[in-house]
C-alpha cells in the first residue's frame, strides 16, 4: 500500500518533465525525433505528437528543429512505403492479379 501512495501524479509528472528535458537537450534529439517519425509512418503508428509536445515544452527554442526533423522523418517514411509498395506489386501483385484473372480490369 505504501508503494501506491508514494506514486502521485505530481511526482510522476515531475519525473517525466526531467526526463523530457534530458532527452530534448541531448545532442542526438533531432535524430531521435526523425527515427520516431520514420518508424511511426512506416512500421507501426506511434503517438509521436505526445513525444513532440514533451520535447517542445522542455526545449521551446528548438521547436523548429524538432518540427523539421519530424517532417523529414515522415517524408522519408512515405517514400520508403512507396518503394516497398512498388516492389511488392512488381514481385507479388502482378501474379496475384493474374491468378484471380483481374488483369483486364487493372489499369496498370
Amino acid at each position: 500500500m505504501s508503494v501506491a501512495l508514494s506514486i502521485t501524479p505530481r511526482r510522476w509528472a515531475d519525473k517525466l518533465c526531467r526526463k523530457a528535458e534530458r532527452i530534448a537537450n541531448h545532442r542526438s534529439a533531432m535524430g531521435f525525433v526523425f527515427l520516431l517519425e520514420l518508424v511511426g509512418s512506416t512500421i507501426i503508428p506511434l503517438p509521436n505528437a505526445l513525444v513532440m509536445v514533451a520535447l517542445v515544452t522542455s526545449a521551446p527554442r528548438k521547436w523548429v528543429r524538432f518540427g523539421l526533423s519530424a517532417t523529414l522523418g515522415s517524408i522519408f517514411g512515405g517514400i520508403a512505403l512507396y518503394i516497398i509498395g512498388r516492389l511488392f506489386f512488381q514481385s507479388y501483385g502482378e501474379s496475384l492479379l493474374a491468378y484471380y484473372g483481374a488483369t483486364e480490369g487493372w489499369g496498370g
